[in-house]
């Protein structure tokens, strides 16, 4: 079946509906570059119009979207015909707009990483995992800092940073990461990261798309819990994530015994794992079976 008569999925309908709204609900200024309020269906965000059409411009949380690079990305994620987007449908999808050679979004709250929401390959699921078992990384510092990270030349960097997550990265080829903050209005959720085979700078329109495509899927993260049943996480997001429960499981332990915040449970886990040569997960798996106690 061709892409074009394939039924886009329910929430890129929410999302043209929203765009279509804004010429008919008298929200819209259609003379100057005013702030209006602009509410997609069920994800109220801040809007723009930029003069020269009816809805030449939306301005989807902080990033001022042309209305054709909106709508051409909104294809590309609906082409699949899928009635629900799938986590790895939507890094896959990036990765091909973008031109990288993997995405992945990493899901963080309060400095604490929960996992990797998707990745596209096994070099993406490297990147996520060491940045999880680290707790440093492009993804990280987007998060912390609420910003674009942009690193070119990871092996020859302007600022020599991420000690732990570099070396091994670049051992499987990775030479240029990216990272891009989710965020809906102040809720901060993680971030998007693109890596390439070879050193450079995106382009114009892949920095472009990248802002763009960071805020759909923070908004259809939002959208999508909040139609899960209270107190249980949405089964679209579970179904390809990697949240590492028992490391979570395992830093609640530590927390209590020591009588730490789970942030500081978790860096003490990271740290023992990393003095020890081991894989985070066995070590929250050994506190988690009594087999190890963190003094």
């Amino acid at each position: 079946m061709p892409a074009s008569s394939r039924a886009p999925s329910w929430w890129v309908r929410r999302i043209r509906a929203g765009l279509r709204s804004l010429a008919t609900k008298g929200r819209v200024d259609r003379t100057c570059l005013r702030p209006v309020a602009v509410e997609l269906p069920g994800v109220p965000v801040p809007g723009v119009l930029v003069a020269g059409g009816p809805v030449a411009g939306v301005l989807v949380p902080g990033v001022l979207v042309a209305g054709e690079r909106l709508e051409r990305i909104l294809a590309a994620l609906s082409a699949g015909g899928e009635a629900e987007l799938s986590t790895r449908g939507l890094c896959q999808t990036a990765a091909a707009i973008l031109g990288v050679n993997g995405t992945g979004v990493m899901l963080m709250s309060a400095d604490v990483a929960y996992g990797s929401l998707c990745a596209t390959n096994e070099v993406s699921e490297l990147i996520e995992e060491l940045q999880y078992s680290v707790g440093e990384g492009p993804c990280v510092d987007a998060y912390n800092y609420d910003r674009v990270v942009l690193e070119p030349d990871l092996a020859a960097p302007a600022q020599v940073r991420w000690s732990a997550f570099a070396p091994p990265v670049l051992q499987v080829g990775v030479r240029a990461v990216f990272a891009f903050p989710l965020r809906v209005g102040a809720i901060r959720l993680g971030a998007l990261d693109l890596y390439t085979d070879r050193p450079g700078h995106l382009g114009d329109d892949q920095h472009a798309d990248a802002l763009v495509i960071a805020n759909l899927v923070a908004s259809w993260v939002l959208d999508t819990q909040a139609r899960a049943p209270l107190g249980s996480l949405a089964a679209a997001l579970e179904a390809d994530a990697d949240f590492h429960f028992v490391v979570h499981n395992a830093a609640g332990m530590v927390s209590v015994q020591l009588g730490v915040s789970v942030t500081e449970a978790m860096l003490r886990l990271r740290a023992y794992a990393f003095g020890h040569e081991r894989p985070l997960e066995s070590v929250a798996e050994d506190v988690v079976a009594r087999r190890l106690r963190l003094a």
